[in-house]
């Protein structure tokens, strides 16, 4: 299916993780504040979604270590594109509603994202000396079904795209 190194793309979430405290740390003024010519998201907008995300997707790996989890099929031609390295294109794929900011976003909705991430990253770690003999996977929903290790990928590439919007839009 796919060659993916479980700890290899956890260990890369991390090193995203600290660049993501970083950005946290900007003072509001440059936190909360988009720009439309780049994105209709803030940068906090941008980190909520990824940590959101993020979380979800250890939740997701942990769910695949369940006996009755789906078994494995191939993957799709767009998931096979995507795990080579393709990743979003930008501006033509729209976040589901259910893993959007809201429009209130403030300092509180942030932290509460990030102790989420985390405490889903803590549960993750040691599963993933198992996650690449596992006969199984969940779908996403542009992806179909992947396995735990494509779901790290995933959430590596994911991140990568939306701090290179954040990167965008510090230049802007």
């Amino acid at each position: 299916m796919f060659d993916i190194d479980s700890r290899a793309e956890f260990d890369a979430l991390g090193e995203r993780d600290r660049l993501i405290a970083e950005l946290l740390a900007r003072p509001d003024e440059t936190l909360f504040v988009a720009k439309p010519a780049v994105s209709g998201w803030s940068p906090a907008d941008h980190l909520y979604h990824m940590l959101l995300i993020n979380g979800g997707v250890y939740r997701t790996v942990g769910k695949l270590m369940q006996p009755d989890a789906p078994t494995a099929c191939e993957p799709s031609d767009l998931a096979r594109s995507f795990m080579a390295g393709s990743g979003f294109p930008r501006g033509r794929i729209q976040a589901p509603e259910t893993v959007r900011p809201p429009a209130d976003l403030n300092r509180a909705g942030l932290d509460r994202v990030v102790a989420l991430s985390a405490r889903s990253r803590a549960s993750t770690e040691p599963l993933l000396g198992q996650l690449a003999a596992l006969p199984t996977a969940l779908p996403h929903p542009l992806l179909g079904p992947i396995t735990a290790p494509a779901w790290l990928r995933f959430a590596r590439i994911h991140t990568d795209h939306h701090l290179a919007i954040i990167g965008d839009i510090d230049r802007a």
